[in-house]
């Protein structure tokens, strides 16, 4: 058996809930076997088929990062540096000399050394490695499976079609747009750094101020 530590994410550009980051350790044949691949690729069944399949040929762990310590990175210091430093704490949990990491930096090197120094041991970050290793494949899935579940308990919490908390979905921005109408603020989950948000709360504010002025 030939064991692969990966670590992906899932929830890094929406502007509603939180960025799921999961490290994953399977025999790469079994991986492979289930058809583990970059999630995105998969559809929603597909991917929970898998993800019930994982839990008997690999161990992982994940770590939710909500939109509050999102913003508070965004203003002091970086996206990138914030998942660095989660990925780096979940990897530290298993026993594996190297580690296969998709790469939020557009310079790998860059991202590679500091992951290797922080964690003590080998790191191997590049662009699309969800795509050539299969241990960060059902990484990404374990990951984009979490934050949708996630998702569906915050839309029922607060009893709103919140769409997939993407910018690009239209759900979600009228969710949010009509929320910060009817209370004169964004509604909780919501990325309060993200541009937007801002544009939102801008044009609603300009839109009051001509309906009232």
């Amino acid at each position: 058996m030939v064991y692969q530590l990966g670590a992906d994410e899932a929830g890094r550009g929406p502007v509603i809930g939180p960025m799921v980051l999961c490290a994953l350790l399977g025999d790469t044949e079994k991986l492979v076997s289930i058809g583990v691949r970059d999630s995105k690729q998969l559809s929603e069944e597909r991917r929970n088929a898998i993800f019930r399949s994982l839990g008997s040929i690999s161990s992982w762990r994940i770590s939710v990062v909500w939109p509050e310590e999102i913003d508070m990175a965004v203003a002091h210091s970086s996206l990138n540096r914030l998942e660095l430093l989660h990925f780096a704490s979940l990897i530290r949990h298993f026993d594996s000399e190297v580690a296969f990491v998709d790469a939020p930096d557009v310079d790998c090197k860059r991202f590679s050394a500091e992951m290797c120094r922080i964690t003590g041991r080998k790191v191997v970050a590049e662009h699309r490695a969800d795509i050539r290793y299969p241990a960060v494949s059902a990484a990404s899935i374990v990951a984009k499976v979490t934050r949708d579940r996630i998702i569906s308990e915050i839309a029922e919490e607060l009893g709103e079609d919140i769409g997939s908390g993407y910018p690009g979905d239209s759900a979600t921005i009228d969710f949010i747009s009509s929320y910060v109408r009817k209370n004169g603020v964004l509604p909780p989950y919501c990325r309060r750094s993200w541009e937007t948000s801002k544009r939102i709360i801008s044009f609603i504010r300009i839109k009051n101020l001509n309906e009232f002025g």
